[in-house]
């Protein structure tokens, strides 16, 4: 009996533990997020998820059984094996340095794209006509108006692949490059078919989804920005009703803040399924410690499931989220300010390693619960590039009124100085270097941006 004695703290450790919490405010409300249905036909999400069917396949039929082979593995699955989809029927060509010269499509963000797709014009034509139909296919779902991911939230979740995307504005920029800027005609052409894709990723990232596509999404508008900022570039005014209205699709002010409710929401879910999948419980710990299957280490498996309680440590995970979404919707102009609000509501959460006292509290109830929701808090600047492109696209305002109403200074002085298209987080007119004929701009998300400084030339 004596003996047993030590071991009574711990026994009561795993008791008090077995005692979960009920969900929260914050849980429930993810739980309640739901998306409207889209019908198969509207659902450029499918379309792209099918863009590789068989010549005289049906790409929405495609697309749902690539989609349905992830759910069906995703149900079956009880191992941690990566989800392998099956070849598609017409894979894409990509691009490759040692065939073609380069294995990315005017990436760097240092390139002129027209300059680029000028050096790269026969292997952009190969690359053409190797993909002919996945290009025809992506040109047509371009007007569709619906986007709905289907898939179920999961670390091996299929994303659509958009490739084509990439090929095609390269084949617009060898367009614009070989037509040059005075065939008013074939420039507005091209500049359409730009705008047709801006305003396709404005109807993709409208109500946001999943943070994957928001980023894949602002990635591309930008890059199709900057084919446009260099035909920009090469204009010395700008006077055509049809460019114009080219110009303004193309640099159109996306609605910031969205609401990424429902992407967090996904996230939250991912969360939630990754940590039933790592933690499998007391009574399985016990089962694979005595079968020997234990990954961890038996005594490792055991203290972790045996301080872990599944709903509490999801009503933590919860309120992070309900956190970053105030972050991600707050203005540009008071995301400084949310940031200080909420950094206490986040660290009130935290494991703290400085006060014996505290460490000894937190870890009597779901020790592992708490350090696996901090852990789960992501060190992210999403909020940061959505308004530093914010920027970009408002510095190439600057330059598209610059262009349509005269060279000076006392037409860059009223351009620069117009109230919609200033620095979005200060409000204040962007940096004007004169001597240089230069807007420059200095980037939030430092680590995202190489060049760490927007900078647009007005004068050339």
């Amino acid at each position: 009996m004596l003996l047993a004695l030590p071991l009574l703290p711990l026994l009561a450790l795993v008791l008090y533990n077995r005692i979960d919490e009920a969900p929260n405010s914050d849980v429930r409300y993810f739980e309640s997020l739901s998306q409207r249905q889209v019908a198969d036909q509207d659902n450029a999400w499918l379309h792209l998820m099918g863009i590789g069917a068989a010549v005289e396949g049906d790409p929405v039929a495609y697309g749902r059984q690539r989609w349905q082979a992830y759910e069906q593995w995703l149900e079956q699955s009880k191992s941690r094996e990566a989800f392998l989809p099956a070849p598609e029927a017409l894979p894409v060509q990509a691009p490759s340095l040692s065939t073609h010269g380069f294995d990315n499509y005017c990436d760097d963000r240092s390139d002129d794209c027209l300059v680029w797709a000028l050096t790269n014009g026969a292997a952009l034509y190969t690359l053409a006509d190797a993909n002919r139909t996945r290009l025809q296919r992506f040109e047509q779902l371009l007007a569709l108006s619906e986007w709905q991911d289907l898939a179920t939230p999961s670390l091996e979740e299929p994303f659509p692949a958009i490739t084509e995307a990439a090929l095609r504005s390269g084949l617009i920029a060898l367009e614009l490059a070989r037509g040059g800027v005075d065939d008013g005609e074939a420039l507005a052409y091209s500049l359409n078919r730009l705008a047709q894709e801006v305003e396709f990723w404005h109807r993709v990232t409208a109500q946001p989804q999943e943070l994957v596509t928001v980023l894949r999404a602002a990635r591309r508008i930008e890059q199709l920005q900057r084919i446009a900022g260099s035909v920009l570039d090469r204009l010395d005014v700008l006077e055509s009703p049809a460019l114009n209205g080219h110009f303004d699709r193309i640099f159109a002010a996306r609605a910031l803040p969205a609401d990424f409710s429902l992407a967090i929401g996904r996230e939250y879910r991912l969360t939630e399924l990754g940590f039933r999948q790592a933690i499998p419980g007391l009574i399985s710990s016990v089962g694979q410690c005595l079968d020997g299957s234990a990954q961890e280490g038996c005594l490792k498996g055991l203290m972790i499931s045996a301080t872990y309680n599944h709903s509490a440590t999801m009503n933590l995970h919860a309120i992070h989220k309900r956190l970053i979404l105030r972050l991600l919707q707050a203005p540009a102009a008071e995301i400084d300010q949310v940031k200080a609000q909420i950094a206490p509501r986040f660290e009130a959460t935290f494991v703290s390693f400085e006060d014996p006292s505290s460490i000894l509290q937190q870890m009597s109830y779901n020790y592992s619960g708490r350090i696996l929701a901090q852990i789960a808090v992501p060190a992210f600047d999403y909020h940061y590039r959505l308004y530093d492109q914010e920027a970009l696209r408002r510095m190439w305002q600057v330059k598209l009124c610059v262009l349509r109403d005269g060279a000076g200074e006392r037409v860059i002085k009223r351009c620069i100085e117009q109230s919609e298209l200033r620095d979005p987080y200060t409000g204040s007119p962007f940096d004007w270097d004169a001597e240089n004929g230069a807007l420059r701009f200095a980037v939030r998300a430092q680590e995202y941006w190489p060049e760490q400084l927007h900078v647009v030339l007005l004068n050339h």
